[in-house]
């Protein structure tokens, strides 16, 4: 799904998903929340017998 909003001709999707993940803010606050959210997550669904997969 493409905004229309172009940066440096890149849509703005393709340019975030290419340089947000390279941020110092990213991987110093939102990694690894994101992370830890995310094993909070599976480890949920393994005590509820769910697939993770």
């Amino acid at each position: 799904m493409s905004t229309g909003v172009s940066v440096h001709g890149d849509s703005w999707s393709t340019w975030a998903a290419r340089n947000v993940g390279h941020a110092e803010l990213y991987r110093s606050q939102v990694r690894p929340v994101a992370y830890h959210c995310g094993m909070q997550s599976a480890m949920a669904n393994i005590k509820c017998s769910m697939s993770t997969v």
